[in-house]
């Protein structure tokens, strides 16, 4: 038996003739199979087994070469041991350990692992072919070439609002590499998606398509845009900031410039570095919960642009720099500038990123000496002019409400939502004239009083008196002239007959009919000051009972103390809503008792609890309570009223803390009643200045937010955006007095 290339036979050919001479049957020896033509002397001649050439091997990373090793076996039979010489690190070697008898050929797997590929080596290999002793080392070359695989670049972190969407072109680095990528899939939590190409990339560039939906949590996602070349996963994060907030406009500026000035104005921008968020999401796959701070914030470049309501008042584009956190705004005042406030809203952009603000330009009343109404509001009142703190004089003409809300900072979205909500309280009034405190009940025929238990209750004589508010806060009574606008006009009636109502009840809670439920304080001040306004806009004479009537059953239920309970218990904020209706109707020109508002204000000079420097800073709304905004709102309106200095210590800390509770730009709830942000309102609007300014933009902006805009509620305000158990009749009536600050009252430090 011989193994041969077609070389000279070798020690492995011959040793089967010298067994056989020997007499020995040694393993590997075949002479007694072989056919007799082969035997010559005694010594039988075998033809040596023939091995195909071994091919050159090129072999890359993630790949698998085969080296096929073919016998022609020459009808030698046996197995045949296979070992290979030692690999280099990163080639994964398989191959049968020997040939068996019955095969002629055997096959050698060459793994290159993801390792190799960033150099070139040259290899030779050697097969160790090993049969009854004697070896053969056959060889073949191997190449490790090196690779190019491409880079896919890393970008910035790219911000998502919820809601938003983004396609990005994230670049590829090829190095060489010519072959179409294909991606694996992104998973992403609920709310995001993130669509790449379906077919292989051929290009230098990956199109990408972000999107978060409008419930997106907010948070950090790190998913990998992956694939693999040559066995090697190719991969770059792609780092996506969820915020609602990648930047916001956190102040209302408030600038004042006089008519045919030029100011500059700063704005702080503020960059969100998701600090404030509690779930950091990363890998795309899980939320993990827990406070965690990602470190990265928007740094990029931020637009600035407002346009203004007011043709006579412009600011120029600005820009913040990338990383900064503050630019400069210029606001310009033509001379035919009117004064007033305006209110501008602002939008900072940063390609699809966007985030919105006010800022407030008043123009400076030049004309005016400080302390006096502009003299254009007072011609504009319609006589006689009663200029009286607290008076309904303001609202006397169309002109005086215009000039009003110029000057207090009126705006046309303001404006449009008070007639929503004027629309949407006629709607609601009852066919006997009151508004029930669940409107479904407001198409009953009749709303009987409670006298046998059934029917109307003291709560339809306060949503009543409520919703009677916001029509004569336009100037409108019961006589048809006062509704000087076409979309005032349908509403002297709805007027009249809920002051016909309101009479009604007045009488039978006079007579103390049995079984009559007792009228609430709330309902009693509101009437109070229903029956006062509209004795003082229209001078009919006839309403001048009802407003006494209700100016004494008021009166008379004020305590030996000096307060007014609700229910059984005194409390500031009952006595302060009780001298508000009192000092309304002396406004208004009705007779009250000065005894009364003076044992009130000994009574709201005892319980105040805003601490030994300014005690009268804080009020609570029960007694031996904590500090109370609406409470100390109300507290703090009646003290003015009594001509508390406008710079009393005591007045402006409440005045500074109160402001601070405004809702903010984007809110859509409020912490505080509703009732807060009407007393909170008039007292700010009596002191004026830019707390004021500032505190009207939010207050109007959030009120026109959140007013309902579709359906049969259309026009109106739920009361669960609000801390109060009111009813939505109460809740509309006093947002849209909210809105009617500018006018419905006279200033109480302006003569």
């Amino acid at each position: 038996m011989g193994i041969m290339q077609e070389r000279p036979i070798t020690r492995w050919q011959l040793y089967p003739l010298f067994a056989c001479l020997g007499g020995l049957l040694l393993a590997g020896c075949y002479a007694d199979r072989l056919p007799e033509p082969v035997k010559h002397l005694g010594v039988p001649r075998i033809e040596a087994i023939e091995i195909e050439p071994l091919e050159p091997v090129s072999l890359k990373p993630g790949e698998t070469a085969t080296v096929p090793v073919r016998l022609k076996r020459n009808g030698n039979e046996g197995p045949i041991a296979v070992s290979l010489s030692k690999l280099p690190s990163g080639v994964e070697l398989t191959h049968d350990k020997e040939i068996v008898a019955d095969k002629s050929e055997t096959a050698i797997s060459l793994v290159g692992s993801p390792a190799l590929g960033d150099k070139t080596e040259q290899l030779t290999v050697t097969i160790t072919l090993t049969m009854a002793g004697e070896t053969l080392e056959p060889t073949f070359s191997l190449t490790l070439p090196q690779v190019s695989r491409p880079v896919i670049t890393t970008l910035p972190p790219v911000f998502l609002q919820p809601g938003d969407a983004v396609d990005l072109l994230v670049p590829i680095e090829r190095n060489g590499y010519g072959e179409p990528l294909s991606l694996e899939p992104i998973e992403l939590p609920d709310g995001m998606t993130c669509t790449l190409p379906e077919e292989p990339i051929k290009d230098n560039s990956l199109p990408i398509h972000l999107a978060a939906a409008d419930d997106a949590a907010e948070g950090r996602l790190a998913p990998l845009l992956k694939t693999t070349v040559y066995g090697r996963e190719v991969s770059a994060p792609l780092t996506v900031v969820v915020t609602q907030h990648p930047f916001t406009l956190p102040a209302i500026p408030v600038v004042q410039v006089a008519p045919g000035q030029t100011r500059e104005v700063e704005l702080a921008i503020e960059r969100d570095s998701l600090e404030s968020l509690s779930r950091l999401m990363t890998g795309g796959l899980q939320a993990l919960t827990g406070v965690q701070l990602a470190p990265e914030s928007f740094n990029g470049l931020i637009f600035l642009a407002s346009t203004s309501p007011d043709e006579a008042i412009s600011i120029d584009a600005a820009e913040v720099a990338e990383g900064g956190s503050h630019s400069r705004l210029t606001v310009k005042a033509a001379d035919t500038a009117q004064p007033g406030a305006v209110s501008i809203p602002l939008l900072a952009t940063a390609n699809h990123l966007e985030a919105q603000g006010l800022l407030v330009v008043r123009v400076a009343d030049t004309e005016t000496a400080e302390g006096e109404l502009p003299e254009p509001i007072v011609d504009a009142i319609a006589p006689p002019k009663r200029l009286r703190p607290g008076g309904v004089a303001g609202r006397s003409t169309a002109e005086s409400k215009q000039l009003f809300g110029r000057f207090y900072g009126q705006t046309p979205q303001s404006q449009q939502a008070i007639g929503q909500a004027l629309e949407w309280l006629a709607a609601a009034q009852a066919d006997d004239g009151s508004w029930q405190v669940d409107k479904n009940q407001a198409q009953a025929t009749t709303a009987v009083l409670a006298m046998d238990g059934g029917g109307a209750t003291a709560d339809t004589a306060t949503t009543t008196a409520a919703a009677l508010l916001p029509f004569l806060a336009e100037g409108v009574t019961h006589e048809p002239e006062s509704a000087e606008s076409l979309w005032l006009e349908a509403y002297p009636e709805v007027v009249q007959k809920g002051l016909l109502w309101l009479g009604k009840r007045q009488i039978e809670a006079s007579q103390q009919v049995p079984g009559l439920i007792s009228e609430s304080l709330a309902g009693q001040a509101l009437g109070l000051a229903a029956f006062s306004e509209t004795l003082a806009l229209s001078g009919d004479r006839r309403l001048t009972q009802n407003a006494k009537l209700a100016a004494k059953q008021l009166a008379d239920r004020q305590t030996d103390d000096g307060g007014w309970p609700q229910g059984d218990t005194v409390t500031p904020l009952a006595t302060a809503r009780a001298v508000l209706a009192l000092e309304a109707a002396k406004a208004c020109g009705v007779g009250v008792s000065a005894g009364n508002l003076r044992r009130a204000e000994n009574y709201l000079e005892q319980v105040g609890v805003g601490g030994d420097q300014t005690p009268l800073a804080a009020y609570a709304a029960e007694p031996a309570g904590p500090p109370d905004p609406t409470a100390t709102a109300a507290c703090l309106l009646a003290w003015q009223y009594a001509e508390l200095p406008q710079d009393s210590p005591d007045l402006l800390a409440a005045a500074d803390h109160l402001a601070s509770l405004a809702p903010g730009l984007e809110d859509e709830g409020l912490s505080q009643p509703i009732d807060f942000l009407l007393f909170a309102g008039d007292l700010l609007r009596n002191l004026e200045g830019d707390r004021y300014d500032r505190w009207n933009a939010q207050v109007r902006a959030f009120l026109c937010r959140t007013q309902v805009q579709e359906g049969d509620n259309t026009g109106s305000w739920d009361p669960d955006i609000f801390a109060s158990g009111r009813d939505r009749v109460s809740t509309t009536a006093l947002a849209t007095l909210c809105l009617q600050a500018a006018y419905r009252t006279l200033p109480a430090y302006r003569q």
